[in-house]
């Protein structure tokens, strides 16, 4: 585990203890989105950005943390990529900037690519200038700055030894982005961004831009466009659906757990056994906190091995709060509740920030705990 893995493992744990509060009503986040001035440019973009999210989403401690190892940090780190040198490998068209990308790239791509490794990076000269340039207009942004700079450095490995003519990401959310873009655009290459997972009103997507962004309904425009984020060129290209087959559905519901605590684990629990249904729960690959099993036992516990298309075409309800699951369900057909039990808080913000899924069929948590929806069993 690098230095950065570790940093994120103890974030999300952090994360984990205090479940999914909103640190700001939606008022308070429209109000402090619309107190910014249009960018002038890529870097008060992202600049923006980081602030938006450090104001909407960090605590204290997190932003104290993440700039005091960032302090400690930068110079080793730009040593490094400095010293790196690349060798000119096989081109390709397209680098992606994520394994998960190859199931995602657009239709109309026909062309070769491979993956980028984001632990490798390295520094030109240009790209130096490039960096230092931008860390003097805002030289204390200890964070902000180390993060660019490793962005940067792995785009500089891929561009340096593959020269392609796109780079597929899947970040909005990363405050990096349109200074990424920019670093690309002035290269002569596409910064092309797929829409990464399911979104609703908050300050994390705002003022992002990227040469062209495919998103997977027409939802979605007017939300981004709500964040700020720049007009760009949106492509709505559906969510791809794999040819699966709808099995008999033994389970007559799954559960695909996002980031709870344990407390919420047990109000989940005690509500899927008050519905009297076989249930499954599904862990989330990064959110699981290891008390799962405890909790739930290890026969409700759907294996990591199944794939999450095999996942739904197995089940017959997807319950979650707000996860990218339930769309992904909604599109082959199956039927979707929303949690509206293991903390009513948050389901009640959810709604007002505009999640998809209240648009869409649906029925709720608690309308399984009465003959409201068992009866049609």
């Amino acid at each position: 585990m690098n230095i950065n893995e570790m940093l994120y493992s103890i974030y999300i744990k952090i994360k984990n203890r205090k479940g999914r509060k909103f640190k700001h009503s939606v008022v308070m986040a429209k109000s402090y989105l619309s107190s910014f001035p249009e960018p002038e440019n890529d870097y008060q973009r992202s600049f923006f950005q980081y602030k938006c999210q450090k104001w909407d989403t960090m605590s204290f401690f997190e932003v104290f943390l993440s700039n005091f190892a960032s302090i400690f940090l930068f110079f080793p780190k730009y040593l490094v990529y400095r010293q790196k040198r690349i060798e000119t490998e096989k081109h390709y068209d397209a680098v992606l900037t994520l394994e998960m990308l190859k199931n995602k790239i657009p239709k109309s791509f026909e062309g070769s690519y491979t993956v980028q490794n984001f632990n490798d990076g390295r520094l030109s000269r240009e790209d130096s200038k490039f960096i230092w340039g931008n860390i003097r207009k805002h030289p204390f942004a200890f964070f902000f700055n180390y993060k660019i700079m490793c962005r940067i450095a792995a785009y500089s490995v891929s561009i340096s030894c593959y020269s392609p003519s796109i780079i597929f990401s899947s970040a909005e959310y990363s405050f990096t982005s349109s200074i990424l873009t920019e670093y690309c655009e002035k290269k002569g290459i596409k910064h092309i961004n797929i829409m990464h997972g399911e979104k609703t009103f908050t300050l994390i997507e705002v003022f992002c831009r990227f040469t062209e962004f495919y998103i997977w309904d027409e939802y979605y425009e007017e939300l981004f466009n709500s964040l700020r984020a720049n007009k760009t060129e949106y492509v709505i290209q559906r969510m791809p659906i794999p040819n699966i087959e709808i099995y008999s559905r033994s389970n007559r519901c799954t559960y695909y757990l996002q980031m709870h605590t344990r407390e919420q684990l047990y109000n989940i629990k005690k509500a899927l056994d008050e519905t009297r249904l076989d249930y499954i729960v599904r862990p989330h690959p990064i959110y699981s906190n290891g008390d799962e099993i405890g909790i739930f036992g290890e026969e409700h516990i759907e294996k990591s091995s199944v794939n999450i298309w095999e996942s739904i075409g197995k089940t017959r309800i997807a319950i979650s709060q707000d996860s990218t699951v339930l769309y992904q369900a909604f599109l082959v057909g199956v039927e979707v509740a929303l949690d509206d039990i293991s903390d009513s808080e948050y389901f009640v913000e959810i709604k007002k920030r505009g999640y998809i899924m209240f648009n869409k069929p649906h029925f709720l948590l608690s309308d399984m705990m009465t003959n409201k929806y068992n009866q049609r069993l």
